[in-house]
Order: C-alpha cells, then sequence, then structure tokens
C-alpha cells in the first residue's frame, strides 16, 4: 500500500501537482509503512518497511512548510540524524530538541513539531538511544553521549539560538530528559518529562 501510494506520488511531481498534493500522497505511503515497521522492525519484513518509511518520508520533507532540514552528524564512525524546523518570521529562536519513545521514533513527532513552532520556538527532532536511527543500543551506559554531540552543534548555527535549547522525551524517552537534567543541567534550560516510566515502570 505504501509503496503504491509512492509510486502515485513520484508520478504526480512529473506532472506537476501542487506541493500540498505531493506531501498528502508522500505521507500517506510514508505512514503505511510507518505501520509495517511498528512498533519496531523485529523481522526482515519489517525492516524492509522501515527502510521504505525513511525514503518516502524524505521525499515529503522537500514539501513541507516550514521547510524540515535533515541535519547528519558524524558521531563514532557512523552518524545521528536529526529534523530540523523553524518557526517563520522569528530570528534566530531557541530550540527544542525532543523524541519519543520505543515504538514513537522522530518522523512520528510532527504534530508535536508544529506546536513548539507555534510558541515561537524551533523544533529539532531525534531518536532516542535504541530506537530509529540512532546508532547507541539502550543499555550503552554512557547512552546521553548522542545528546551531547546535539548540544554540541546547535551553537554552531547562526539560525537559531543554539544557547537555549530545551528537552522534551517522550513515553519511555522521558527518562532520557530527566537524565539529561541530571548530567547536563548546565547546558540546558529545561527539561520536559513527558509520560514516562518511574519505579516500576523499569
Amino acid at each position: 500500500v505504501g509503496l503504491a501510494y509512492e509510486k502515485k506520488a513520484d508520478a504526480s511531481v512529473n506532472a506537476g501537482a501542487s506541493d500540498d498534493k505531493l506531501r498528502e500522497l508522500y505521507m500517506l505511503g510514508f505512514d503505511a509503512c510507518r505501520v509495517g515497521r511498528y512498533p519496531t522492525p523485529t523481522s526482515l519484513g519489517k525492516l524492509a518497511a522501515y527502510h521504505h518509511s525513511l525514503r518516502i518520508f524524505s521525499k515529503a520533507t522537500k514539501y513541507f512548510d516550514p521547510p524540515l532540514e535533515i541535519i547528519e552528524l558524524p558521531f563514532e564512525g557512523k552518524k545521528l540524524i536529526g529534523y530540523l524546523q523553524k518557526p517563520s518570521g522569528v530570528v534566530a529562536p531557541p530550540v527544542v530538541l525532543h523524541w519519543g519513545g520505543v515504538d514513537g521514533w522522530k518522523e512520528d513527532r510532527l504534530r508535536i513539531a508544529r506546536a513548539i513552532m507555534a510558541a515561537g520556538l524551533a523544533s529539532l527532532t531525534i531518536d532516542m538511544p535504541g530506537s530509529g536511527e540512532n546508532p547507541v543500543l539502550y543499555g550503552d551506559p554512557l547512552a546521553e553521549r548522542t545528546y551531547f554531540n546535539w548540544l554540541d552543534y546547535l551553537p554552531t548555527r547562526a539560525d537559531v539560538n543554539g544557547k537555549r535549547v530545551a528537552v522534551w522525551g517522550g513515553s519511555f524517552g522521558a527518562y532520557w530528559a530527566a537524565r539529561l537534567a541530571f548530567v547536563a543541567a548546565n547546558r540546558i534550560k529545561g527539561a520536559v518529562f513527558h509520560g514516562g516510566n518511574i519505579h516500576f515502570g523499569f
């Protein structure tokens, strides 16, 4: 189903369809493939669906408004990938660095990104350790270093205020927001623990 929508969207590009129509078709393709990988790619078929979803999502982002920038950071011989969107008409906005949990990955946080931008803030969506395209496993005792890479990177950009960053973790990802509030208290302006596990949840 997802690949059929992708094929239709590709044909519509050549036919000169509007940005709104192309975004809709590609996102329908993405959503179908996302369901195919959900909650996590535990088989070859689900892994293939996940890779399809990433490809189709990347095509869809060309038609987003505000634009979505796909950032790739070198990291220990691999790379970290994030999605940056900035609110229209705001000069050098502060940034909310945010992520989901075990099954809701960075591509799934567009609604939250819109809410962040509506508040005049930039949205940088990433995957927590052990999920999505994050190359570090959850059980790595120093997994928070992936977040440190983003906190090092953001101040190098002139188009956002990378010295004013808050973090927001959703579901199981809320754990990492709480952890950063402890290990990076001097580097962030706030941390949102949104529906995360405590006590016997672990």
